[in-house]
């Protein structure tokens, strides 16, 4: 019986992929929390508290965060078979194929 599904690959391709992609974008969300800490030290504690360590964690976390969301995005991307080249189709020119498909089996 498993042998007679052929989508089997394929499925679980999908389904790594997607894991994969929900882990990375729960990742950006855990971060995305953890930043208000330093955003609110900065703005509302006073300035002899804040270090220059502070500062840079929360450049570093904004940099992972735009990072890790950018890899979700090409992941996606990729993983849907959707590119920027695939945009450029107009749908006239996807009508016209497909009414020459269809006038090649009727006249047979």
């Amino acid at each position: 019986m498993r042998n007679m599904d052929e989508y089997r690959l394929e499925f679980r391709q999908y389904y790594i992929v997607s894991s994969v992609m929900t882990s990375i974008v729960g990742l950006c969300l855990l971060l995305i929390y953890i930043l208000p800490f330093y955003t609110n030290k900065i703005f509302y504690y006073s300035p002899t508290t804040i270090t220059d360590n502070d500062i840079m964690n929360l450049k570093g976390l904004y940099g992972a965060v735009n990072v890790f969301f950018i890899i979700a995005w090409l992941l996606a991307t990729a993983f849907n078979k959707a590119s920027i080249s695939d945009l450029d189709m107009d749908p006239e020119e996807l009508d016209e194929d497909e009414n020459a498909d269809d006038t090649m089996i009727s006249s047979e």
